[in-house]
């Protein structure tokens, strides 16, 4: 197919009159954002008023659906409201590398919302990619030997204290 824009970018301008609040914008577009999602893999949402994680919260409750508790992942995570985490309380020297978010579970988030209340100085890029893509992009050798031999990753949990321990890969 064609090459789209990755990530679709809306902003106020894009046709909610008046109000600057995303939550309502959400809601009034809900049809269209669903639509730009499916065709994009991802929107960045850019000028509305956002002004923390409550604004965040009603943003994702304007889009319908459930929210997840973030369980047994590698980062330790704070919650902020019932349904707002942090993104990590790692160290600023760690790295985070592209993944799909929560994908070890057996249900695993439909759509992920990130904001960010206070910008880095310097880096503090998060990494988004549209995994449709490096699909398609991946040579067709490879993906044929990972389907002939059914590649499967496993992962195995700890308790929970252990979680809280920094991983051994991190040092």
């Amino acid at each position: 197919g064609s090459a789209e824009q990755f990530p679709a970018i809306l902003t106020p301008s894009s046709g909610c009159s008046g109000s600057k609040g995303l939550a309502d914008f959400m809601t009034a577009r809900s049809e269209e954002i669903e639509k730009s999602l499916l065709r994009h893999g991802a929107i960045l949402f850019r000028g509305f008023d956002v002004h923390g994680a409550s604004d965040l919260s009603d943003a994702a409750a304007s889009l319908g659906g459930v929210s997840m508790d973030y369980v047994g992942g590698v980062v330790p995570r704070g919650r902020i409201t019932d349904k707002v985490y942090n993104s990590t309380e790692m160290t600023r020297f760690v790295k985070i590398r592209l993944h799909n978010e929560l994908a070890y579970q057996k249900n695993y988030p439909d759509r992920l919302l990130f904001y960010c209340q206070q910008p880095s100085r310097s880096g503090g890029e998060t990494f988004i990619a549209d995994v449709r893509r490096i699909y398609r992009a991946l040579p067709r050798a490879i993906v044929r030997d990972f389907e002939r031999r059914q590649l499967r990753y496993v992962r195995n949990f700890r308790d929970a204290g252990s979680l809280r321990r920094r991983p051994k890969w991190y040092d």
